[in-house]
């Protein structure tokens, strides 16, 4: 979350977007250390699909940027480790 005073408008008063300060996504990854084989497999592949230098076990994954489609990738990822994942399963 970025609290701003007031939005950036243009001059037709609409939302300036180009204005608008860039999340930190990297700020919230602050979890702790993975434990096993699992959590080290699963925030290895997040950290990889949101790169970021590092991914804690608690975080989560949508605080830190990931989506829909991001889960689809996640998932790839973890079956090409030979881990049973599916995008419905970080949900």
């Amino acid at each position: 979350v970025v609290l701003l005073g007031a939005l950036p408008v243009t001059a037709n008063a609409k939302l300036d977007r180009d204005r608008l300060p860039a999340p930190d996504f990297g700020a919230a990854a602050v979890g702790r250390e993975p434990e096993g084989e699992r959590e080290d497999a699963v925030c290895a592949a997040m950290a990889e699909v949101l790169s970021l230098p590092r991914v804690g076990a608690d975080d989560d994954f949508f605080a830190l940027g990931g989506d829909s489609i991001v889960t689809v990738r996640l998932a790839g990822l973890l079956r090409a480790g030979g881990w049973d994942a599916a995008p419905k399963d970080v949900f």
